[in-house]
């Protein structure tokens, strides 16, 4: 199973790494032509073959809070049998690409939302995905602030997942 989620994660990684070598090769820098990466879709497949097993959601993320790197995308699928929600994230900053991966371990999942966290050297994130409105948020508190993890925000930040070109011009409209 260990080698299956490598895959599954590889995957990902090369299919927005893909997505967006290719929108920056046909649309030139992200400060001249922006375009958001994806939409916000939702997909539940309870009630399928998969039987309750798989939930997927694509968007861009989007805070109240400046984000920095408000040019972004997200593909998120979330496994109950593996207790795993898997983030691919590609994002432009100052012209260059960056992709991520982050794995949420599953707390809950049940009919109304799926509930998953991630922690790392500074900060703990959540994951809530909500099955009846079919809306995801995340929120990131920080851990620790001492040394390297000093310069994050103490304030907890809350993100939405949405669609690409709502976030964009939202983003557009604070600058």
């Amino acid at each position: 199973m260990k080698q299956h989620s490598k895959l599954i994660i590889t995957i990902l990684v090369v299919v927005i790494a893909i997505e967006s070598w290719l929108l920056y090769g046909v649309l030139g820098p992200v400060e001249d032509n922006v375009i958001p990466l994806n939409n916000f879709m939702y997909t539940d497949l309870s009630g399928s073959k998969f039987s309750d097993s798989l939930v997927t959601v694509t968007g861009s993320w989007f805070s109240e809070t400046r984000l920095y790197n408000p040019v972004q995308s997200s593909s998120i699928e979330c496994w109950k049998d593996k207790g795993a929600c898997f983030e691919a994230n590609g994002s432009v900053k100052d012209g260059y690409l960056n992709t991520s991966m982050n794995t949420y371990e599953i707390i809950a999942w049940n009919k109304k939302e799926i509930i998953a966290s991630s922690s790392a050297l500074c900060t703990k994130s959540t994951l809530s995905i909500d099955r009846v409105q079919k809306s995801v948020t995340l929120t990131r508190k920080t851990t620790n602030s001492e040394g390297m993890c000093g310069s994050i925000s103490k304030e907890p930040i809350l993100l939405y997942l949405i669609d690409g070109l709502d976030a964009y011009q939202k983003n557009k409209s604070r600058q």
